[in-house]
């Protein structure tokens, strides 16, 4: 059978934050009441968007919206003036995350603009269209969070009802592909783990974080290009370093030990991972191996074989793989508790 091209989508190519910027500008203009006689429908997605990003602060707003863009307005990714009056600040991201102090330095510069002195912000938003873990950094600064799943929602509703502008469909479709990589990790074979996306890897991460404590996964970079990392367990010794269990590229499991603020020299964590190896030489413990690691900041221990168990089907068996991983957590907790290296 010929192979059919599909329709090429803008957003394949444009994907850094500066563009994804300029769609919720774009999309955000839309929601202006002055631009619905133009194309209906795209001013109702505009003016859902922009109702989903003030939330309970929509009462603030009493007639219908003009809508004014600033982008990058002192460095703000995205400033949107709502009725010459209120305003909404957007922090953008695509994969990076908050740095810097950037969501007080914005907020707190916003205020004290002689421009808007006698607007009100009305509301401050996080938007993020990659993989995060954890917002409470984020929500601690009183940012709403917008996720790629929100935006969904608004998005595929404009389509359901019958948008026909082909920038917003480009965008939905780029969005929806990218969900449906996050989704697919309970679907793909587990053999093909390794050539796993990141984004496939963390829809996996996301469902074990929910029933294991002190979890973290992102990117990791190595000199291969990389990979999708998942920590858990995480518990600090008494001497200063933590222990921890990764999931590595391959899905092998190693317990690790390290210490990142400069206070245990790599020279000591060596030391302590070899008294670690010493300490668990002649007791019994699951099937693990000792790992080879070179002399670092973290370095491996152990490396336990078939934590990650396929189903029949040959997908990941998540129910088997926690129960195998969770048997982690008791050794961690007893090196933690029993040993006591001292300088």
């Amino acid at each position: 059978m010929p192979h059919t091209p599909s329709h090429p989508n803008l957003f394949k190519y444009a994907t850094s934050e500066l563009s994804q910027d300029a769609f919720l500008c774009w999309l955000a203009k839309w929601g202006n009441i002055d631009l619905e006689h133009l194309d209906k429908k795209m001013h109702l997605v505009g003016k859902h968007f922009i109702e989903h990003l003030l939330g309970d602060d929509i009462d603030h707003i009493t007639e219908p919206c003009t809508v004014k863009v600033h982008r990058q307005y002192k460095n703000i990714d995205i400033l949107l003036e709502i009725n010459s009056k209120h305003l909404i600040l957007i922090e953008d991201k695509v994969h990076s995350s908050e740095h810097s102090n950037q969501l007080a330095r914005y907020y707190n510069l916003l205020i004290n603009e002689p421009e808007f002195k006698n607007h009100t912000v009305v509301s401050k938003i996080f938007l993020k269209t990659g993989e995060q873990q954890d917002y409470s950094k984020e929500v601690a600064e009183g940012y709403k969070l917008v996720t790629r799943q929100d935006l969904l929602t608004i998005l595929n509703k404009g389509v359901e009802d019958g948008v026909t502008n082909n920038i917003l469909l480009d965008f939905t479709n780029h969005l929806n592909t990218i969900e449906t990589e996050y989704s697919s990790w309970n679907t793909e074979n587990f053999d093909n783990f390794p050539k796993w996306s990141h984004m496939r890897c963390f829809g996996l991460y996301s469902a074990l974080s929910k029933h294991l404590e002190n979890c973290k996964y992102s990117s990791v970079s190595n000199a291969q290009g990389g990979f999708a990392c998942f920590t858990f367990g995480w518990t600090q010794l008494n001497f200063g370093p933590y222990l921890y269990a990764q999931i590595d590229q391959n899905f092998d499991v190693y317990l690790r030990i390290g210490c990142w603020d400069g206070s245990v020299s790599p020279g000591k964590i060596s030391d302590y991972r070899s008294k670690l190896i010493n300490y668990l030489e002649n007791k019994p413990a699951l099937n693990y191996e000792v790992a080879r690691s070179r002399k670092g900041k973290s370095m491996r221990v152990f490396k336990f074989s078939k934590c990650l168990v396929p189903s029949n089907e040959g997908t990941i068996d998540i129910k088997s793989s926690l129960k195998k991983i969770q048997q982690i957590l008791p050794l961690i907790h007893d090196l933690s508790t029993k040993l006591s290296f001292g300088e």
